[in-house]
């Protein structure tokens, strides 16, 4: 199996970056890549990315790629134990000198050299080599590509200008981002109302001939059980739109709370708490707390996102909404698949003398139990609404010795050749069974059931 190993310290994961860690799995089963420490990386640079974010976005590189394992160096060597197994180093045609100071080191232990494989330097668009720093002062994008949207970011704060590029290349693609260091304009560790204000004036301040422009604070909010870290973001366009948002909030211990309210900002509230240092700056209070599971940068891309979300709809693409109270809607019959009752046959029409509709409404067609004709009943009933008594007294006497007898009926109107529909059996029912004014209205919704 062969070994290759690579190194860099890619403050900003760039073309170049990604040619010489695409070479390294073509020549290697195994690859093995060096990341420059913190410290390491300071060293001659004015502007460094904190490791844990430069770590995070080389893991994502180099997912599926193949089998890798990344490590931290302090020098160009790199740990003995690791580099010991190595076969192939790869290297640019500006690190090959490194390249050799390695291979002498390994033969002054009796080690053989390795086998340097050189991969040609990747070129921006103005004709300059593609490089990390150049990338970070806003020059050109990853690709090496200046004529791309320009954006500024009042801070320099390497942590809130990696979220936003994070952010805004996944809305526009390659992008130039320029971090500009101004006056927030709000005390040191804002609270409340001075949180949103402290972005407008970073975003404003850093604005100039760029196209757009962001400004991040932090801030901490009284809320109902504690003391709340929410970040706030502003974003300002040379029209002079500006859209705000805001990120998830978490609420701070009690024991550091209590420091913020008396007077000190988060960063020193939090190394006298918990003794860490550079959390401003690195892994933030969000990292600290949450013991890893969420970081400083992924909670700024949350309001970096938010104040981006009106500049990504837009209002021309939302359709123009109806006035539904002026639209007439037609009325539509219930649908019911269930079966029909059959039609009487013309045997049992002709059978059912005194029933002028033809309808059996009990028993087996033709037994003889039909309905008395309305006029009968009406004769029998008095023309009243309602039931009439037999020869006992309403308040006494047998219940067999008394006589129901149904009003009349109103008049049933044409039901179809097919008999009526199953879903107005009721109503027929109603109409049948009661007769008189509870009857009519059972008859008026047959209507409007037959109008429909």
């Amino acid at each position: 199996m062969t070994v290759s190993a690579v190194a860099g310290t890619f403050d900003v994961l760039h073309e170049g970056h990604k040619a010489l860690i695409r070479r390294a799995f073509e020549v290697g089963d195994k690859v093995f890549i060096g990341m420059t420490s913190d410290r390491m990386a300071a060293a001659g640079r004015s502007v460094t990315v904190p490791m844990g974010i430069r770590r995070r976005e080389l893991e994502d590189f180099v997912r599926g790629l193949g089998e890798a394992e990344i490590f931290e160096i302090d020098d160009i060597y790199g740990p003995d134990s690791v580099m010991d197994g190595v076969d192939v180093l790869v290297v640019s045609e500006e690190t090959v000198e490194n390249g050799r100071k390695v291979n002498e080191r390994r033969i002054s232990r009796g080690l053989p050299p390795l086998e340097l494989s050189v991969v040609p330097l990747k070129m921006s668009d103005s004709g300059e080599k593609i490089s990390s720093s150049s990338i970070l002062r806003g020059r050109y994008g990853r690709s090496g590509t200046g004529g791309v949207m320009d954006i500024a970011v009042g801070s320099a704060n390497m942590v809130k200008v990696a979220a936003v590029r994070s952010v805004m290349e996944r809305v526009y693609g390659d992008v130039r981002v320029t971090p500009v260091d101004v006056d927030s304009g709000v005390p040191p560790q804002p609270f409340g109302e001075q949180t949103p204000r402290g972005a407008r004036n970073r975003a404003e301040a850093a604005l100039g001939g760029h196209d757009l422009s962001v400004g991040i604070e932090a801030g901490v909010f009284e809320m109902f059980d504690g003391l709340y870290d929410i970040q706030h973001c502003a974003i300002v366009d040379r029209d002079g739109g500006i859209t705000y948002g805001t990120g998830p909030g978490f609420r701070y211990p009690d024991a550091v709370a209590g420091l913020v309210r008396a007077g000190s900002t988060v960063g020193d509230a939090m190394r006298q708490v918990y003794g860490s240092e550079g959390v401003g700056k690195r892994q933030g209070a969000i990292g600290l707390l949450s013991k890893g599971l969420m970081d400083r940068k992924t909670l700024t891309e949350q309001a970096v996102i938010a104040a981006m979300v009106p500049r990504i709809w837009d209002e021309r693409d939302v359709p123009e909404t109806e006035d539904r109270t002026e639209q007439e809607i037609p009325h539509r019959r219930i649908q019911d698949d269930r079966p029909r009752r059959q039609r009487p046959s013309a045997q049992h029409r002709a059978g059912a003398q005194g029933d002028p509709e033809g309808l059996q409404l009990e028993g087996n067609p033709g037994d003889g139990r039909r309905h008395e004709d309305r006029r009968v009943r009406g004769e029998r009933a008095h023309g009243r609404g309602r039931p009439v008594l037999g020869a006992h007294d309403r308040r006494g006497g047998s219940r067999k010795g008394r006589k129901r007898v149904l009003s009349p009926r109103p008049p049933v109107h044409d039901l179809g050749r097919d008999g009526p529909h199953p879903q107005a059996q009721g109503l027929l029912r109603a109409i049948r069974r009661h007769g008189g004014r509870r009857g009519c209205v059972a008859l008026r919704a047959w209507n409007v059931f037959l109008s429909g």
